[in-house]
C-alpha cells in the first residue's frame, strides 16, 4: 500500500483494514484499493487520478497475488474471487488493448465461479456483464454463447439495464436483448427509456404490453400484502404498505373497473389513526382521484374516514364527501358555515357539491329542495354543463317541459361536433360537455398528425385508458358511453415528438 501510495490516496479504506476480523479479509481490502485505478471510468466510481502505466500494472499484479493468497485461506468467500476476476480482467484488457484476436479469457471463468458462489450479489454480475460487453469482439464463441445468461442475471438491476441495454442490443441484436429482460417493471422501464433516448420507438412499442402486464402483477401482489397485513392486525405495517402502494402505483395508470376497485380497496383499508395534510398525504391523493369523475367507484364512507384525519381539507370537498357518505345534514352544515363566514365569494368552488346535492334531493323525490340548491348556483354565476344537466333532470321530474327546453338551449352552445387543434389546452387536454341524451351511440374520434413515430397514452380525467404507438399520423376512437357532464380527454406523449391533435364526434362504424 505504501509502495503505491494507496494509504495516502485512499486513507479511509486504509484505516478500515485495521477493523477487519481476519487477515485474508484485510488482504481483500488492500487489493480492492488498487483496482479502481485500472477502471477509472467505471460507472458509480470516483475517477482515479492519472497514474503511470508501469505503476498501474505493478499494482494490479500485486493485488492479484494478494487475492490468490486470500482465496487459499478462505476458498468459499465469493468476494475474493470477484476481486480476482477484476484483477484478471484489468491485466487482460491492458495486454490485449487494440487486439481483435478471439480468446477464452481467464477472468470469465473466475467471475463465473464468483457469481455461482454468490448468485444474489448484483455487483458481481454487473461487472461480469460490463466486461462481456466491453470485450465482446475479443470473446471466443464459447464465451459469447455464455454471455446472454450473464446479461439475463445482470438485467435484474434496473440501473445496469439503463446504461448497458443499447450496448447489449448492438452486441446481440435488439430482439435478443429484449428477450433477456426480466418481467420486472423497473428493468423494463429502464430499457424502454434507453430505447426512447436512442430514438428507437418501435423497440419502445415492443415493451408496452410487457410493462403493463408487469405493473398489473405488481399492483395485485402489493394489494395482497395489504390484505394480509389487515387480517394480521398489523396496523403500522398496514399503514406503511398502503402509503407505499399509492406512491409506487400511479392511480390513473389503470383507469378501468379493476384498477379503480384496487385503489378503492386500498382507501378502505388505509388506517386513519395518524394525522396528515390534504395535499401531502396519500389518503388525500386517493380521495382526489375518486372525486375527479369516479365517485361511483369508491365508498363514500371510506372517503369520509380518510379526510377526517387530514387537515386543510377545503370545505366544498368535505361537504361533497359527507354527502357521498350519506351525511346530508353534515354537508349542509358545512355549506351554511361557509356562507356565514363570508366565503360566498368563492361560490364557484361549491358548484360540484351543489350539483351533487341537487341530484341527491331528486333521488329522494324532493324536487323543491333540489330546485333551491340549483338556484344558489344560478345566483353565484353562469351555470355550467353539470348544473344545466341537473336543471333539465329537475324540470323533467316536475313535468315542466318549458324549463327542460330552456336547459336544453343552454346546453346547445356546449355541444359541438368538431374540435380543432386550438381547442386543446396547453396540457393537451380537450374539455368536453357530455350530454347523455345527445351522445348515445357517439364516440370521440381523435386525429393525430405527426411526421415521426411517437408513443402516446390517452384517457379521461387524468387517467389512462390505453397506450398507442404511432408510426406517423393515425387516429383512435373512444366511446362516450357511461359519461355525463364535464370531462377532459387527455393525450400524453411518452416518447417521440408530439403530434398535432383534432377531434370529432362520430358514430361508431360496425
Amino acid at each position: 500500500m505504501r509502495r503505491h501510495r494507496l494509504d495516502l490516496r485512499r486513507p479511509l479504506d486504509a484505516s478500515g483494514m485495521r477493523l477487519e476480523p481476519a487477515g485474508d479479509l484485510s488482504l481483500g481490502v488492500a487489493a480492492s484499493m488498487g483496482l479502481p485505478d485500472a477502471f477509472p471510468n467505471r460507472p458509480g466510481k470516483q475517477a482515479a487520478p492519472a497514474i503511470a502505466e508501469n505503476l498501474l500494472a505493478g499494482a494490479v499484479s500485486e493485488a492479484r497475488e494478494l487475492l490468490l493468497t486470500a482465496i487459499a485461506v478462505r476458498p468459499g468467500w465469493a468476494y475474493h474471487r470477484f476481486l480476482l476476476g477484476q484483477a484478471d480482467y484489468a491485466e487482460e484488457r491492458r495486454s490485449r488493448e487494440g487486439s481483435s484476436n478471439q480468446t477464452s479469457p481467464r477472468w470469465a471463468a473466475t467471475l463465473r465461479r464468483a457469481g455461482d458462489a454468490a448468485p444474489e450479489m448484483d455487483g458481481i454480475w454487473n461487472f461480469f456483464g460490463d466486461a462481456c460487453l466491453e470485450a465482446w469482439r475479443r470473446l471466443s464463441p464459447e464465451d459469447r454463447a455464455g454471455a446472454p445468461a450473464v446479461l439475463r442475471r445482470a438485467f435484474l438491476d434496473a440501473s445496469f439495464v439503463s446504461r448497458t441495454f443499447l450496448s447489449a442490443s448492438a452486441a446481440l441484436t435488439r430482439d435478443r436483448a429484449l428477450r433477456l429482460l426480466p418481467e420486472d417493471v423497473d428493468s423494463l422501464n429502464a430499457a424502454s427509456q434507453a430505447l426512447a433516448r436512442a430514438g428507437d420507438l418501435e423497440g419502445v412499442a415492443l415493451l408496452l404490453d410487457r410493462i403493463e402486464n408487469a405493473e398489473k402483477k405488481d399492483r395485485a401482489a402489493d394489494l395482497q400484502r395489504i390484505e394480509e397485513r389487515y387480517h394480521l392486525g398489523d396496523v403500522d405495517g398496514l399503514r406503511l404498505d398502503c402509503r407505499n402502494w399509492v406512491a409506487e402505483h400511479e392511480l390513473g395508470d389503470f383507469d378501468n373497473r379493476r384498477g379503480r376497485a384496487q385503489a378503492a380497496r386500498v382507501l378502505e383499508l388505509f388506517p386513519t389513526y395518524r394525522p396528515g395534510t390534504w395535499n401531502g398525504d396519500a389518503r388525500g391523493e386517493l380521495v382526489r382521484f375518486f372525486l375527479n369523475g369516479r365517485e361511483a367507484s369508491a365508498s363514500g364512507v371510506a372517503m369520509l374516514r380518510a379526510i377526517e384525519g387530514l387537515s386543510g381539507v377545503p370545505d366544498p370537498v368535505a361537504a361533497r364527501v359527507r354527502l357521498l357518505a350519506g351525511d346530508a345534514l353534515g354537508a349542509e352544515t358545512l355549506e351554511r358555515r361557509a356562507a356565514e363566514g363570508a366565503e360566498e365569494a368563492s361560490a364557484l368552488d361549491w358548484t360540484a357539491y351543489r350539483v351533487a346535492r341537487a341530484r341527491h334531493e331528486l333521488q329522494f323525490l324532493r324536487p323543491r329542495e333540489a330546485g333551491a340548491v340549483l338556484q344558489r348556483i344560478v345566483l353565484s354565476g353562469q351555470p355550467g354543463c353539470d348544473a344545466l344537466l341537473a336543471r333539465r333532470d329537475l324540470a323533467r321530474a316536475n313535468g315542466d317541459s318549458a324549463a327542460a327546453n330552456a336547459a336544453d338551449r343552454g346546453l346547445t352552445p356546449l355541444q359541438r361536433e368538431t374540435f380543432p387543434p386550438q381547442d386543446w389546452t396547453g396540457r393537451r387536454t380537450l374539455p368536453l360537455c357530455v350530454d347523455p341524451d345527445r351522445s348515445r351511440g357517439l364516440g370521440l374520434k381523435i386525429e393525430l398528425f405527426g411526421k415521426t413515430p411517437s408513443v402516446i397514452r390517452y384517457g379521461w380525467d387524468g387517467g389512462r385508458a390505453g397506450t398507442l404507438f404511432l408510426r406517423g399520423s393515425g387516429s383512435l376512437w373512444v366511446p362516450l358511453a357511461g359519461l355525463s357532464g364535464r370531462h377532459g380527454f387527455s393525450v400524453e406523449v411518452q416518447a417521440g415528438n408530439p403530434p398535432r391533435l383534432s377531434a370529432t364526434l362520430v358514430r361508431r362504424v360496425p
